[in-house]
C-alpha cells in the first residue's frame, strides 16, 4: 500500500509551490525558498527575462500575520507589459504564445497569455486528493499569481488538431 504524502500546507508555501509550477519548468529559472524568512528567490539567467519576472510578480505578498517576500535576481526595468510578459516567459516550455488584440469595446488592448494544453500538479493541503495534490491549469495558476498593471487574460492552448 503507498502511504500518503498527504499533509497541511501555510498558505504562503501553497504561493510558492504555485511559482514552482508556473516557473519550475523553465530551465532559465531556479527557485529557492527560505522558510524561515519566509522569503522565495528566483534566480534568472539574462537580465531581460530576470526584468520581466519582476515585473509582473510582487514584492511582498500577505498571507494574514506573514508576509512573503518574492525576490527576483537580477532586477527591473521599464518595458510594455506584453514584452514584459514574452520575457518573462521566454524558453519556458509551458507557454505557447502571447498576443495582444486591441479591439474596440470590452476587449481593448486586452493581452491574452496562453498556456499550453496540459494540467499540473503540486503537493497541497488538498484533502480531496489521496496524495494531497492539487491539480490545475496554468491559467488558472497565473491568474493568482502574476500581478501586472495591464489588461491581461490567461488561457490554455486547444488541443492538437482541434478545431473551434
Amino acid at each position: 500500500m503507498n502511504e500518503s504524502k498527504l499533509g497541511i500546507y501555510s498558505p504562503w508555501v501553497i504561493y510558492v509551490k504555485q511559482l514552482e509550477a508556473l516557473f519550475g519548468k523553465d530551465p532559465a529559472v531556479k527557485i529557492v525558498y527560505d522558510n524561515d524568512l519566509p522569503k522565495v528567490s528566483l534566480y534568472v539567467d539574462g537580465q531581460e527575462k530576470a526584468d520581466a519576472i519582476a515585473k509582473i510578480l510582487p514584492i511582498t505578498k500577505q498571507f494574514g500575520n506573514i508576509t512573503l517576500h518574492i525576490e527576483v535576481i537580477p532586477s527591473n526595468t521599464d518595458k510594455s507589459a506584453v514584452d514584459i510578459l514574452v520575457d518573462a516567459f521566454k524558453g519556458n516550455p509551458v507557454l505557447s504564445y502571447v498576443q495582444k488584440i486591441e479591439t474596440s469595446g470590452m476587449l481593448e488592448n486586452t493581452i491574452f497569455v496562453v498556456f499550453k494544453n496540459f494540467v499540473t500538479q503540486y503537493v497541497s493541503d488538498n484533502l480531496f486528493d489521496v496524495n494531497g495534490l492539487t491539480s490545475c491549469l496554468l491559467q488558472d495558476i497565473a491568474g493568482e499569481v502574476i500581478e501586472i498593471d495591464a489588461d491581461v487574460r490567461y488561457c490554455t492552448d486547444l488541443p492538437i488538431n482541434t478545431t473551434v
